[in-house]
């Protein structure tokens, strides 16, 4: 996935997280992994979104919509560390 010149790429994948009653739970989510380059090489970061807990459903439309959230909060971060990089 393309987003704001970021290339995304998301893996469905099993993640833990704490309940409210403080249980450790396994939860159906996704792996996000940024990219700043077409060719996927050059790593900006990597996130979980637990369905659940940072995704409300089990679809690739929230699992988009949850990363193009992180990107625009991080997006000036990932452009200053691009600049270290380059």
């Amino acid at each position: 996935m393309l987003y704001h010149g970021f290339n995304i790429r998301i893996t469905p994948c099993h993640l833990k997280r704490t309940d409210d009653a403080g249980r450790e739970v396994i939860c159906k989510g996704y792996w996000f992994k940024v990219f700043a380059d077409e060719s996927m090489t050059i790593p900006l970061d990597v996130f979980g979104g637990a369905v659940g807990f940072e995704l409300l459903e089990e679809s690739m439309d929230e699992a988009e919509q949850f990363a193009m959230d992180v990107v625009e909060a991080e997006e000036k971060r990932y452009w200053e560390v691009l600049k270290e990089i380059v």
